[in-house]
This record gives C-alpha cells, sequence and structure tokens, in this order.
C-alpha cells in the first residue's frame, strides 16, 4: 500500500522560476505597454494646456473688447494721446488704434490679475497668480475704418466717419513655438447721430 518515492537525483532538478528568454518578453512588452501609455499622458497634458491657454486668452479678449465697447465712437478730429498713455485715459474707439501690451495690463497700467477691487489699487500678494502666468501673454487691439461691402461684408477704406471694425486678438509667445494668435474677437461699431 505504500509506494516509494524515487529518491531524488542530484542529476534530475525541476526549475521553479522563469527563464531568460521569458524575462525578456516579458520586460520588452511592459516597455512598449509603458511607452504607449506615456505618450498618451503627454498628449493628454499637452491639450489640458492648449485648453487652459485658450480660456485665458478668449477671457482677456472678451475683458479688452468690452472696455473698448464701453467708450465713445469718434466725433470729428480728436486731438491724439501721449505715447504711452493709460487707458484709462482712451475716451473713443480710435485711441485704441495700435494697442499692444506684454504681459496684459488693466486700464490702470496694473498687470492682469494684480489688480485690486478699487481702481488701480492693486489685490493682496497672496491672492496674485504667479507673475510668468501671463508673461507669454500680448494683447493687440487693431481699429480700421470700414464701410459696409465687399467679399467678407466691409472694406477697408482710408475715411468712413460712420464705421470702425476693431480687432482685438491674444498673441500667446511659447519659446518652443512661433507666436500664435490664442483668442480673436472682431466687432464693428457705428456712429448713429443724435435725432435733432
Amino acid at each position: 500500500m505504500f509506494r516509494n518515492r524515487p529518491p531524488s537525483s542530484s542529476l534530475h532538478c525541476e526549475s521553479a522560476g522563469f527563464s531568460m528568454a521569458e524575462a525578456l518578453l516579458a520586460m520588452t512588452i511592459a516597455s512598449v505597454a509603458g511607452t504607449a501609455m506615456l505618450s498618451s499622458l503627454f498628449a493628454a497634458i499637452r491639450t489640458s494646456s492648449l485648453a487652459v491657454e485658450s480660456t485665458v486668452a478668449a477671457g482677456l479678449a472678451q475683458q479688452l473688447m468690452d472696455e473698448v465697447a464701453a467708450v465713445s465712437f469718434p466725433n470729428g478730429t480728436q486731438p491724439a494721446l501721449p505715447p504711452n498713455s493709460l487707458r484709462s485715459a482712451f475716451t473713443n474707439l480710435d485711441n485704441f488704434a495700435g494697442y499692444t501690451a506684454t504681459p496684459p495690463i488693466d486700464r490702470y497700467g496694473l498687470p492682469i490679475g494684480t489688480e485690486g477691487s478699487v481702481p488701480g489699487s492693486p489685490r493682496p500678494v497672496n491672492m496674485q497668480p504667479n507673475p510668468s502666468e501671463l508673461a507669454n501673454y500680448t494683447q493687440n487691439v487693431i481699429v480700421e475704418q470700414v464701410q459696409p461691402g465687399g467679399p467678407t461684408g466691409w472694406t477697408v477704406v482710408s475715411s468712413s466717419p460712420n464705421y470702425r471694425r476693431v480687432t482685438v486678438q491674444i498673441v500667446v509667445t511659447d519659446p518652443n513655438t512661433a507666436p500664435r494668435v490664442a483668442a480673436e474677437l472682431m466687432r464693428v461699431f457705428s456712429y448713429v447721430p443724435a435725432n435733432p
């Protein structure tokens, strides 16, 4: 009833681990899978940062366009403002022509994100964003005199007392790529004389 086991021999040994070929194959599969996962992760991070950049740029463009819309339409010849005037001195659309600022600033000359609740006052330091966050953004404003017509609906002319096309651009400069327009808003303003 009892079976005798064969005596173990030093010549016959069973292996309990992986062979070298199996280990190399497992490492190769893990490397390929890891590379695919990392490239997907980098693509997701890049897409996320572009989405944040576009959202910030759209907000900056809308803020500046709202400010442009709040001033009056030029009526007759306006005296030129001194160079580097603050936007708080801009009284009509033509004052914004050629305006540019890097980093974006508010109408009182404070960098966006540093302005306080009282116009011209700074925000507490612990509530300000990192200054480098907006350092790559540039505000540009183009003001053109236009008339109705042309293939796009408006034609740029040298003199038009009644229409102005205002374009607000937010340009992002990335050290690794060429500057690009991250947001652009365009609006046509018209002069409507008061009825006597």
